[in-house]
């Protein structure tokens, strides 16, 4: 009986698994043999036994998890053989230096595993090729039609023209980014004639791996611990997203001119959440966006008289129970109803935080303030425990409580 087709290969729940051959593509565990696209962290890893991926790859895998032994470089347009005769080619696929689609080839059939890719122009590694296939196994997190891309000369444009502004005022500007990969595009984007570029170490390590390969990238500056940052006045700072957000960005500006941060990341102009998931149900389900429309609308009616009634008690407690004072609050309320229908969202949660630090604020400052008093009915009660005034339980009595 004749196989059924492309059964000899497999989706499972840690990689894509090559049947004849016995290996896989992007295994998220150690297996024999594995089959990588590209060295990001959710495709690459340590640990196989004999790891077949592009030379550039094999570089970054070396440097982010040590892979040295077992490793099988093929270039680009290369085919190999692997056991159970099936042929693997390595293809282009635009994502970071090394990254490939792998064209799969068994009993006649054609099946291409992308990993990543893009097909807008990177100058730092080769650009995606379009291959005949049967199958195209491909990443989407971002194929929803709702993700917009700008142009790379606007990016280009937006990047240099914050970083020169920042600069006029001698404030560092820092970015986020991937280490492999968004880091050295921001790279070959920067103008250079802004100022100098400094970067975290994971960004410079890869850098130089890059550059051992001939990538041309602009020179750039390592951060270290006893680095002199008052020499490098309105720098551009590339940093890892742990290091945007940890105490290692803290070095960078002061209380008087703090540092300007972003981050590179994912499609500009993209919809929110809930246009997002509209969208993705609405491939499977048409109707979906008729009723995700009545729940969201049902849940902000809801959110609106629920915190309507929370601010009215707590304003009444303040202020006192009466006409006036409730009219007052109504008044108020439905005013930031309206004004926070007409702001955008980021706007929304700066306002949100804002009032939080300020609930916080009067709460630790209620905390010294009564500390007196809590200390002051502590040693009453210790008193009264030790004069027998209060009874203390047994422990063997309060599980009865």
């Amino acid at each position: 009986m004749a196989a059924a087709p492309f059964s000899w290969i497999k989706p499972e729940p840690h990689g894509i698994h090559i049947v004849p051959a016995d290996c896989w593509v992007d295994p998220s565990r150690a297996v024999d043999r594995a089959l990588v696209t590209h060295g990001h962290a959710d495709h690459a890893r340590g640990g196989h036994g004999q790891t077949v991926a592009t030379p550039e790859t094999l570089a970054i895998m070396e440097l982010r998890y040590a892979t040295r032994d077992g490793t099988t470089p093929v270039a680009y347009g290369e085919t190999i053989r692997l056991p159970g005769g099936v042929d693997a080619t390595y293809i282009p696929a635009g994502h970071v230096l090394g990254s490939a689609q792998i064209l799969l080839e068994h009993a006649g059939e054609r099946v291409i595993v992308t990993g990543d890719y893009k097909r807008r122009h990177d100058p730092t590694c080769p650009p995606f090729e379009v291959t005949p296939c049967d199958i195209f196994i491909t990443e989407a997190t971002f194929g929803l039609p709702v993700f917009k891309w700008t142009p790379q000369d606007e990016l280009a444009r937006d990047l240099n023209a914050w970083w020169a502004a920042n600069a006029a005022e001698g404030r560092f500007s820092l970015i986020g980014a991937y280490a492999l990969g968004k880091a050295q595009r921001i790279l070959t984007l920067a103008d250079t004639s802004i100022g100098p570029i400094l970067t975290h170490g994971a960004v410079e390590n890869t850098n130089a791996v890059l550059r051992a390969q001939g990538i041309a990238l602009p020179d750039t500056i390592r951060v270290t611990p006893d680095i002199d940052l008052k020499a490098y006045p309105g720098a551009l700072v590339v940093a890892t997203p742990s290091g945007l957000g940890g105490p290692w960005s803290r070095r960078f500006g002061t209380a008087a001119n703090p540092a300007s941060t972003a981050f590179a990341s994912g499609g500009s102009d993209v919809a929110d959440g809930v246009l997002i998931t509209s969208d993705a149900f609405a491939t499977v389900l048409p109707w979906f966006p008729y009723v995700l429309a009545v729940a969201v609308f049902l849940f902000a009616v809801s959110t609106i008289i629920t915190w309507g009634y929370y601010g009215q008690k707590a304003w009444t407690y303040l202020f006192g129970r009466n006409m006036v004072s409730e009219r007052v609050y109504q008044v108020i309320f439905c005013f930031f109803v309206v004004v926070g229908s007409v702001l955008t969202l980021g706007s929304v949660l700066d306002f949100a935080d804002a009032v939080l630090f300020l609930l916080a604020f009067f709460n630790i400052l209620g905390l010294y303030v009564l500390a007196p008093v809590v200390k002051k009915e502590v040693r009453e009660f210790r008193a009264k425990l030790a004069s027998g005034e209060v009874a203390e339980v047994e422990p063997s009595e309060r599980a009865m409580l």
